[in-house]
């Protein structure tokens, strides 16, 4: 799909690929965002909530339609590749299982913040 337009070919198919892309794209973005709020102390308690639940929603899509985590252009999105890695069969709920204090290079949790430290 590397340098294939967003939406050129009319299929459902390739609708359907293109924006399983764009949300993998999208939910590494909002991971990103997540990560740099979780680093700034002076971050407020409200917003840094409201991007958790975003990214606890968008990753739980991301598993339920079996998104592989690459975004536009091919570029891989690590945050999401680590969150689906480390997600067990037996989480009932879907959601990630979410670890704020986990530091980076720990072993996989399934961590939002840890899995967004990478990049």
């Amino acid at each position: 799909m590397k340098g294939e337009e967003l939406f050129r070919e009319r299929t459902p198919e390739a609708a359907a690929r293109q924006l399983a892309t764009v949300l993998a794209w999208l939910t590494e973005c909002e991971l990103a965002t997540l990560e740099r709020l979780r680093s700034i102390k002076s971050a407020g308690k409200a917003e840094t909530a409201r991007h958790q639940s975003i990214c606890d929603i968008a990753v739980r899509h991301c598993r339920e339609l079996g998104v592989t985590p690459l975004g536009l252009e091919g570029r891989s999105c690590p945050r999401l590749a680590e969150l689906l890695a480390t997600m067990t069969a037996g989480n009932a709920s879907g959601k990630p299982q979410i670890d704020p204090g986990r530091a980076q290079g720990s072993e996989a949790s399934g961590s939002v913040q840890a899995a967004s430290k990478d990049s």
